[in-house]
């Protein structure tokens, strides 16, 4: 346990590693979160961020929103400047929101589901159950 907690500090995401109880939540990817980010969203920017568009596509799969006009591509450009600004000096909360709003790429099913029931939750009754998932999303991403 106190290996990761360590691992996870050096490599720069002990805020991570600070909201699970246990370390497999988020060093197995067992959180769909972690999941979501490790499998698809940071490949995805690295593959961006190298003007490597056809592996982005690849890593986006299914998620891939269609470019059918010079607009739905300006769209995609101006998303993916958000996204790398907030990825920067943003929160998982912040990204999750703007990947929320703007749909490119969608956000698995199941981040989709658990952020609406937090939202909801607070909503209903100013706070929420779900506190390791609040910690979550103020961690920063830098």
């Amino acid at each position: 346990m106190l290996t990761h907690k360590v691992l996870a500090m050096e490599q720069g995401y002990s805020g991570i590693a600070q909201v699970f109880k246990h370390n497999e939540q988020f060093t197995q990817k067992l959180d769909p979160h972690i999941e979501f980010f490790v499998d698809v969203l940071e490949p995805m920017c690295l593959a961006y961020d190298n003007r490597q568009y056809g592996e982005m596509f690849t890593v986006l799969g299914e998620r891939m929103p269609l470019i059918r006009s010079n607009t739905d591509k300006q769209r995609w450009v101006n998303t993916m400047a958000e996204l790398s600004r907030l990825r920067q000096s943003g929160t998982i909360g912040q990204v999750i929101d703007h990947l929320r709003q703007s749909q490119k790429p969608q956000l698995p099913d199941r981040v989709e589901q658990l952020d609406r029931e937090l939202v909801d939750e607070q909503a209903e009754t100013g706070s929420s159950d779900s506190e390791y998932l609040n910690e979550l999303r103020r961690v920063p991403l830098s």
